[in-house]
């Protein structure tokens, strides 16, 4: 038997907890379309929307994939993102011209018959194309309805502009990482992107089961900025200021120890006490 043969069998017998749920994914580059990636693992049909001509921005970052190897040039139509193919597995997609009258009416009859419309467009942009959540709820009462975005839908900071950089700084995360003489740090991992993603995905598990009890859908609001500051809420970073404790501490902390990384003879050790 293959490396393939046995991942396809051991794929078979998870349990596809969202057979028979279908998902329309209006969401592009990672916040969004990483939460869809998950449904659809749990067996939900998601059918991406895509615009003509340019599709989802992430299928023109490097690396790409194609019959001439892995490169970080495109060199012709053959060639496929990598990152494009990992945040959209096991999804269908169609492209779709939002800004005309056709696609908005195959858009709609899609949704007529589906679960759950998921989008991540700059807050007002749905009620502009004619899709907002009022909208949608009237022409199938059990759409649940999920949208993310950087600030929330209400707010004087919604329609500012976010990526994963920014919420990190925004929400303290950038100034929790680091070295106390150094400057703020990212988290190497794009977790403004991923935690909005998780976030949605629990409000729309949580919705479904809400559904079976109401009969109707709802209307779901995560933040990437509220997602990330979730993280920061365990320390307690206004009694370390005021002690003069720093903020940030590398990869020690400052109430256990030994906790830390050390170098030894072939490399590094991480030993954590508690």
């Amino acid at each position: 038997m293959t490396p393939n043969e046995k991942y396809n069998r051991r794929s078979q017998k998870l349990k596809q907890h969202l057979e028979g749920i279908r998902v329309i994914d209006l969401t592009a580059y990672l916040s969004g379309p990483y939460a869809s990636m998950n449904l659809a693992a749990m067996g939900a049909e998601v059918i991406k929307i895509e615009r003509p001509g340019v599709g989802d921005p992430c299928r023109w970052n490097p690396p790409f994939a194609g019959p001439h190897g892995v490169s970080f040039e495109r060199k012709d139509d053959t060639d496929i993102s990598i990152l494009y193919l990992k945040r959209n597995r096991n999804k269908k997609s169609i492209f779709l011209d939002l800004q005309k009258e056709k696609g908005k009416d195959l858009l709609g009859r899609l949704i007529e018959k589906s679960d759950i419309v998921l989008e991540n467009f700059t807050p007002g942009v749905m009620d502009r194309l004619g899709f907002s959540y009022e909208r949608l709820a009237e022409i199938n009462p059990r759409i649940i309805y999920c949208s993310i975005s950087g600030h929330g839908q209400e707010g004087q900071f919604k329609t500012r502009s976010a990526f994963d950089l920014t919420v990190q700084a925004t929400s303290g995360i950038m100034g929790l990482t680091g070295f106390q003489d150094g400057p703020p740090v990212r988290c190497g991992a794009w977790i403004g992107d991923m935690l909005s993603s998780l976030y949605s995905d629990i409000g729309i598990l949580s919705a479904l089961v809400s559904r079976e009890r109401t009969g109707k859908g709802e209307r779901i609001d995560v933040a990437m900025n509220d997602a990330c500051f979730s993280v920061c809420t365990d320390e307690a970073m206004d009694l370390n200021i005021s002690n003069g404790m720093p903020v940030r501490t590398g990869n020690r902390l400052s109430r256990l120890a030994p906790w830390n990384s050390y170098l030894a003879k072939d490399g590094y050790v991480v030993i954590c006490v508690a």
